[in-house]
């Protein structure tokens, strides 16, 4: 008979956290600096989701980058963590994930319950501050490890915040694994066009010697989404077409836990959810110059996906069909308008933000698979 293993002699958040730092690969896709800037993506995301949540007081995050120690400081003014809940969502791994969402939370990045895990598992150094309640609660780990327990302090009884500070390791990412201020800004810039206007985004960069100066920025959509394709389509093209449009839909979810109050396990539910979908194109003559991106609940999703294709198919099946019906039978003799002719000119941004799952393929979320 196999030897089983006694559960109860191993702590599971070092081995969650263990998994991450044997195959970093695994839960973010790549290492060195484009691992590093990912872990940073990670941390700063947690700050979005908990600004962007209605129960939320918060709006404001402030992100320093010190380029000389490598470190990033990420702060909201949210709600702060339960102090009880810091070390599990900090190391255990789907806690703290979105697989079960209650009604009224709104969009969310954190599906897996793996982002801020995996950027502390590989972090030569990783920090948690939270405030509420009248006190503030510090943790901290070294590789993954736990360096004591958390230390509080005082503070006003108003006072509410979280803040992460990570600076990544080349044990686990490889070196160099350097947060490049350019990939930071370049992503910020384009997240900023995604997010709700009362969001405001500061970024602060302290460069590497004192002879360089401190850059600063502040990210706050003013315009909509629809300003960003116009940022990038690089032909002086004036006319743009936008649409952004909210459907409530009802989602059927099911009991998977004993415990669950709503009912015994197996049992169905309903909960109302909402779908906020916002999309912009315009046409170029140049097929160099066409430009397409996506989102979904504030994550890029660099190779689109179902929510992408779905509007793109319907576009292009609307524009060839409406180039089609504005010619007369003598001007369209011998002349035929296909999707491929569409598709060839079509520049296009989508986004999707809902309390749905949309279920992005794999940890990285590059693309949304329903």
């Amino acid at each position: 008979m196999a030897k089983q293993f006694v559960y109860d002699k191993f702590d599971v958040r070092e081995i969650d956290l263990e998994k991450i730092q044997e195959k970093p690969g695994q839960y973010i896709g790549r290492l060195g600096d484009a691992g590093a800037l990912h872990c940073a993506k990670e941390i700063i995301n947690n700050a979005i989701d908990e600004c962007t949540n209605r129960r939320s007081p918060g709006s404001n995050i402030k992100i320093v980058l010190n380029e000389k120690t490598n470190e990033l400081e990420c702060t909201d003014d949210g709600r702060g963590i339960p102090f009880e809940i810091v070390e599990t969502i900090c190391t255990v791994l789907q806690s703290s994930s979105k697989f079960t969402r209650t009604e009224g939370g709104g969009a969310s990045a954190g599906e897996n319950g793996c982002g801020i895990k995996a950027s502390n598992a590989l972090g030569e150094t990783f920090e948690v501050e939270t405030a509420h309640d009248g006190k503030i609660g510090t943790l901290k780990f070294e590789r993954g490890k736990k360096k004591g327990e958390m230390t509080f302090k005082k503070c006003g009884k108003d006072e509410h915040y979280t803040t992460f500070r990570f600076k990544p390791s080349p044990i686990f990412l490889g070196d160099p694994c350097i947060i490049k201020r350019e990939g930071l800004i370049e992503w910020l810039e384009k997240m900023s066009f995604e997010l709700p206007p009362s969001i405001n985004i500061d970024l602060t960069i302290l460069p590497k010697t004192s002879k360089d100066k401190k850059y600063h920025k502040a990210f706050k959509n003013k315009e909509g989404f629809g300003a960003y394709i116009k940022t990038k389509v690089k032909n002086n093209v004036t006319d743009f077409f936008e649409f952004a449009d909210t459907a409530k839909v009802t989602e059927t979810l099911t009991v998977r836990n004993e415990n669950n109050p709503i009912g015994p396990l197996g049992t169905k539910y309903d909960v109302d959810r909402e779908i906020l979908l916002m999309f912009s194109f315009t046409m170029v003559e140049d097929p160099n110059n066409i430009f397409i991106d996506s989102f979904c609940n504030f994550v890029n999703t660099t190779e689109h996906g179902v929510h992408f294709d779905a509007c793109k198919r319907s576009i292009i099946k609307y524009l060839t069909r409406a180039t089609t019906d504005s010619f007369n039978n003598r001007d369209m003799k011998g002349l035929t308008i296909t999707n491929k002719d569409v598709e060839n000119a079509l520049c296009l941004t989508v986004n999707i933000n809902t309390d749905l799952n949309p279920q992005f393929e794999a940890q990285i979320k590059n693309k949304v698979g329903s």
